[in-house]
């Protein structure tokens, strides 16, 4: 089993020359409980599946039109006789943000034995997201007047593993028992 897809997004947050990007994706599968080899040595095995995938895709953070400089109204910004309202500029804009990006991978099998009895499924997965908006690390001085926008700078990943087992049989031609149990460990870095 083969899957190939990908997607072309775009979104108003960014600027004009950064508002779409594709992010693919792709995975395989071999189920060899379907080999002649397997039916014939194992027919208690009903499924052995390993797989593996890998894509991307694009996340939004921040808030919209980060990129222009942001402007605000206020009053009594001067006295000569009545207040006036004036304008000043809010935040400074950055025209390089773009899209948080996330890359998983993942690998695994799994396994159906005895028509149900016995169930196992085994994962490894690992994430690396780029991109992430952060404060910049610039300070400016009070005199500046402004704050600065935020910049795509963090990074973070995890991985781990997450194994499940299970079982599922008849007592009776009316009940069903499904038993399910899984555990998870992930690492953030």
């Amino acid at each position: 089993m083969a899957e190939v897809s990908g997607r072309y997004d775009g979104n108003y947050y960014f600027a004009p020359g950064s508002k779409w990007a594709f992010f693919p994706s792709f995975s395989l599968a071999w189920n060899m409980a379907e080999e002649e080899i397997i039916k014939k040595n194992a027919p208690y095995l009903n499924q052995l599946k390993v797989r593996g995938s890998y894509g991307e895709s694009g996340n939004l953070a921040g808030s919209a039109y980060q990129y222009l400089t942001g402007y605000e109204i206020y009053s009594g910004s001067t006295y000569f006789g009545d207040a006036t309202t004036g304008i000043r500029e809010r935040k400074q804009g950055n025209p390089e943000i773009t899209w948080e990006r996330a890359k998983k991978f993942n690998v695994g099998f799994d396994a159906l034995l005895w028509n149900g009895l016995l169930a196992l499924t085994a994962d490894y997965f690992y994430e690396n997201r780029d991109n992430m908006l952060v404060e910049p690390k610039t300070e400016v001085p009070l005199e500046y007047g402004i704050g600065l926008s935020q910049v795509n700078g963090g990074k973070m990943s995890n991985q781990g593993v997450e194994l499940a087992l299970g079982s599922n049989f008849n007592i009776h031609k009316d009940w069903n028992i499904d038993l399910r149990g899984t555990m998870t460990f992930a690492k953030i870095n």
